[in-house]
């Protein structure tokens, strides 16, 4: 209902109404019950715009938005932020923000479509790798809702890439820039081993240490290299699969030798 309200604001809105169809790329609560389907209910959108469209009234649209956002609110009872475009602060993280608006509208996954409002879904590598960030950031075992979400988004990608497992790189498409971690091995592994416990389904290989040649070498088993090349710094023992023996061994790293 607070779309269809949203998209009869913009039509009467002086400001907007020029740029009909007005489009938004959205991610949040929004495209888990309209496209992942893995929630019953949610009032939360997240979502930006394409700066390029709008020029130099690109500010105005944006400062329009948010009155529209907080009329609808009060008059349907919402939280003042049920629509937001907070996730402009990650864009600022990319080379080319334009080109996953771009991308995401080619993806073709449309929420909603009106005279006056299109909607379409973000990027889902994107919001995957952005989502996985965040629970390394958090408390994971707090967030089950964010995992159901990592784990639809994955399965989504898992079944388009013809149910073969998804190569970790995709996760790291979007890093472009060190102001923050990439998604880790282990992060992967967590999710892998959570999703395999709902759906009996291994969306990612699994990450391996490996020693060969008196190294040790951290990659994923389908022998993809993993950037995160370290030496095993963990307490306790860690499995190693030792290539010139052919078999798997255990390594205690506080003892620096193998058990």
């Amino acid at each position: 209902m607070s779309i269809r309200w949203l998209s009869e604001e913009i039509a009467n809105s002086p400001i907007l109404a020029p740029f009909r169809p007005l489009e938004l790329v959205a991610c949040g609560g929004f495209v888990a019950v309209t496209c992942l389907r893995n929630r019953s209910e949610s009032h939360d959108l997240d979502y930006f715009l394409n700066k390029r469209t709008f020029g130099r009234q690109y500010d105005a649209v944006k400062t329009e938005m948010k009155r529209l956002i907080r009329k609808i609110a009060d008059d349907l009872h919402f939280v003042p932020d049920w629509a937001n475009d907070e996730i402009t602060t990650f864009l600022s993280l990319l080379n080319n923000p334009e080109a996953l608006f771009i991308e995401s509208k080619q993806q073709g996954d449309v929420l909603h479509s009106d005279n006056n409002l299109v909607i379409y879904a973000a990027k889902w590598e994107w919001v995957l790798a952005r989502k996985l960030k965040r629970l390394q950031r958090i408390n994971r075992a707090q967030c089950p809702d964010d995992w159901l979400d990592c784990i639809s988004i994955a399965t989504l990608l898992y079944i388009k890439n013809g149910r073969f497992k998804l190569s970790p790189r995709i996760l790291q498409r979007y890093d472009d820039t060190n102001r923050e971690l990439s998604v880790l091995p282990e992060t992967v592994k967590e999710l892998t081993r959570r999703a395999r416990e709902s759906t009996n389904v291994s969306l990612f290989p699994y990450s391996v240490w490996f020693y060969t040649h008196h190294a040790f070498r951290y990659q994923w088993e389908t022998g993809e290299s993993i950037a995160h090349d370290l030496w095993p710094r963990r307490r306790g023992q860690i499995q190693v699969y030792d290539v010139a023996r052919s078999k798997w061994r255990y390594y205690d790293c506080e003892k620096q030798g193998w058990v």
